[in-house]
């Protein structure tokens, strides 16, 4: 019986490890896309406080600068950034 119940061990381990790096992965990769999305969304809030418009003139790289000089200040965390 012992040998038995080492390889039902081994099998149903497999399986369960299986499962749980498997839901760690969707996890991992949900955070990823709301990152992502979450930075694409900052990226057009930049531009249309730089007053950018796909129909007319892009923005100059100063007036984006300006629109985000505030953002750029703060580190992680609400740290400030020494200048």
């Amino acid at each position: 019986m012992n040998g038995q119940a080492s390889v039902e061990f081994s099998l149903v381990i497999g399986l369960v490890l299986l499962l749980v790096l498997g839901a760690i992965q969707v996890g991992l990769y949900a955070i990823e896309r709301s990152n992502a999305m979450s930075a694409t969304e900052q990226g057009v809030l930049t531009a249309v406080s730089a007053q950018s418009s796909p129909a007319g003139n892009p923005a100059s790289a100063t007036s984006v600068y300006n629109a985000i000089a505030p953002q750029l200040a703060t580190g992680l965390v609400g740290a400030r950034a020494i200048a």
